[in-house]
């Protein structure tokens, strides 16, 4: 029998486990470490995610079927900049995919030069404008820093990177430019939500798919939990599957 059994799950990057249901009636998964054969898995998506496929996992004699992807959505064209042109130009692009603008008549470019397909949308895009000037230092950003000692000044097209705190996310782009005298705009670094056994005891919850007393979850990710034995659910079902917002959580409560 122990041949016929399946460990965790495979994960899928920018995905989640929604749902699961055994092929034999009345029996469930057998914890969140085995599984019995004939039990299938449903995935969703971050938001601005799609999957590849709609089929979920099965269990099959020991062995899990291979996984979907969480793909980004694609992007139409890239926002049109006065004065500016895209060397090849496509319709459409992927997520991921970048454009790169380039000025025309010698105007300076403002911002950065290459915009990212990002979950079905476009980076910032920069400007084209006369030459100017020179920059100040490089802006604050919470939960971050530059990589490099600050400078007081910094002549045109000059670049600085930023890194985020540890558990923090950065959002954006990691590299701002100094262009007609002012900076590009700086990335966001986003908190991470910190679940503790402290919280889900206080809750009378546990974690529906790791055995972990302590874990850290991104902006934007989802994270599942169960009633602690012997309580039983007070938030309604669908509370249970709680987003994580830039280091906030709601989290369900069991009695």
């Amino acid at each position: 029998i122990e041949n016929t059994l399946c460990s965790q799950p495979p994960h899928v990057e920018h995905g989640s486990i929604i749902s699961s249901r055994s092929s034999e009636e009345g029996k469930e998964t057998l914890g969140p470490k085995l599984y019995a054969n004939g039990t299938t898995l449903s995935y969703i998506c971050k938001d601005g995610f799609k999957l590849s496929k709609k089929d979920g996992i099965t269990c099959h004699r020991g062995k899990w079927s291979a996984p979907p992807q969480c793909v980004g959505l694609p992007c139409g064209s890239p926002p049109t900049v006065q004065n500016a042109l895209i060397p090849n130009q496509k319709p459409n692009y992927q997520h991921g995919d970048t454009a790169r603008y380039e000025c025309r008549n010698t105007r300076d470019l403002i911002g950065n030069a290459e915009v990212t397909c990002l979950r079905g949308k476009w980076t910032d895009p920069p400007e084209c404008k006369e030459p100017t000037g020179q920059c100040g230092p490089p802006p604050a950003i919470d939960n971050g820093d530059v990589t490099t000692y600050p400078l007081a000044i910094y002549p045109p097209g000059s670049s600085v990177e930023y890194q985020c705190q540890a558990y923090y996310e950065l959002e954006g782009n990691r590299r701002i430019t100094c262009r007609n005298g002012q900076w590009s705009e700086p990335p966001k670094c986003l908190d991470a939500c910190v679940i503790s056994e402290e919280i889900m005891k206080e809750h009378n919850i546990q974690l529906k798919w790791s055995y972990a007393k302590k874990i850290y979850s991104g902006t934007n990710d989802y994270v599942e939990f169960l009633c602690r034995p012997p309580y039983r659910r007070v938030s309604p079902a669908s509370a249970f599957r709680v987003q994580c917002h830039e280091g906030k959580m709601e989290y369900p409560s069991c009695a």
